[in-house]
């Protein structure tokens, strides 16, 4: 009789929460995240000596490319985010066309912010006052409601 018990618990709670989660998927609450992480080839990139990205290709053949950033310390990487919806600029030896580009922030507090769509991380690097060296970035992602989620790293605070 229990296992009939909890097959029936079970089967009640898919059979409410399924059309909840259906709806959510409809107004934009639920998102897809790709799994950027796992796509090949890849490519390492450091603009800056705090930072790091990885640009990586969807092996579906779309032409998608994906990124995961890392703040670099002297412990070793800290995941930053990701992005997704980037495409080669046609013609062009360098650079990206960022028009679907879908961004993904992990905030201090460990909250996850998405930025709008085509809505580009910001990178303003933090200078120390006597010698006008870079000491830290600041990233900022606006949402889709206009909001900004800002994440500032600092040389070594990991």
């Amino acid at each position: 009789m229990r296992p009939r018990f909890v097959t029936l618990a079970l089967f009640l709670a898919v059979a409410v929460l399924l059309p909840a989660a259906a709806h959510g998927e409809r107004q934009g609450k639920v998102r897809a995240v790709p799994d950027v992480e796992r796509w090949k080839p890849c490519e390492t990139r450091k603009p800056h000596p705090l930072f790091e990205t990885v640009y990586c290709m969807n092996p579906d053949g779309s032409g998608e490319i994906g990124a995961h950033a890392y703040h670099l310390t002297a412990h070793g990487r800290v995941f930053l985010g990701k992005a997704w919806g980037m495409r080669k600029k046609w013609g062009g030896l360098f650079g990206l066309d960022y028009t679907n580009i879908q961004a993904m922030l992990l905030l201090e507090n460990g909250r996850m912010f998405f930025g709008a769509r085509g809505a580009q991380p910001e990178f303003v690097p933090i200078l120390g006052k006597p010698s006008g060296e870079a000491i830290g970035l600041r990233i900022r992602l606006r949402g889709a409601d206009g909001s900004y989620a800002e994440r500032v790293i600092m040389r070594d605070a990991h």
